[in-house]
């Protein structure tokens, strides 16, 4: 056995490997033609996917973009007298720790015993916010009626 060659047909086979040619050509195993031919059926696959994806983000993206885009050039940092308006609307009272929840949910931070916190006016917004958190919220100027962050009810009865 070893390196001798078996004939089938007119076709030499050495150690499995199929031999054509006059033995300079670069042979092709069996192994890699099975690897070959996951890559074509893989890439075979792929391929519309890629395009759909593609026409996906052309016909959405491109429209969900300049949505995104108008929505942020309509957010203008407030001014102070728009913040010191807002400060003056809302129903601001040092935390109670039986009455209010243990963190804003806005930043997330604990309240302590002589933080300011801001209460919705409306009754069915449970949520309570730090002033510094909520003010800036409310102050945008995207806001016509502001609203809470976390449930979006109306927060403050005013025009800002």
């Amino acid at each position: 056995v070893g390196d001798e060659a078996y004939v089938l047909s007119d076709t030499p086979v050495v150690d499995g490997e199929i031999i054509s040619g006059d033995g300079n050509q670069p042979r092709l195993s069996r192994l890699d033609v099975a690897y070959l031919s996951c890559f074509f059926c893989v890439a075979l696959l792929l391929l519309p996917l890629t395009v759909m994806l593609i026409c996906f983000i052309c016909a959405y993206g491109a429209e969900r973009l300049a949505y995104d885009l108008e929505m942020w050039a309509s957010f203008e940092k407030p001014t102070k007298k728009k913040r010191k308006k807002v400060t003056e609307k809302i129903d601001a009272t040092t935390w109670d720790e039986e009455k209010h929840p243990s963190t804003c949910e806005i930043c997330l931070t604990a309240f302590t015993r002589d933080d300011q916190v801001a209460e919705s006016m409306n009754d069915e917004c449970p949520h309570v916010f730090h002033v510094d958190c909520i003010v800036p919220w409310l102050a945008m100027k995207y806001h016509r009626n502001p609203s809470c962050p976390v449930c979006r009810r109306t927060y403050v009865q005013t025009k800002t």
